[in-house]
């Protein structure tokens, strides 16, 4: 019974570690995506200053 519990415990474990991971992989993502987009937005607010200039 002890060693059910144990095997329990560390399965529960490696899920939370998993977990965390996929949720630092989805911030990572996201600052990507965002960066990328404020990124896209500067180069065309610039394009059209240029434009108008």
């Amino acid at each position: 019974m002890t060693v059910v519990r144990e095997s329990a415990a560390i399965f529960k474990e490696t899920g939370r570690l998993i977990l965390l991971d996929r949720l630092t992989f989805a911030a990572f993502i996201t600052r990507y995506v965002v960066a990328v987009a404020v990124w896209h937005l500067s180069a065309l607010s610039l394009e059209v200053e240029i434009s108008e200039a």
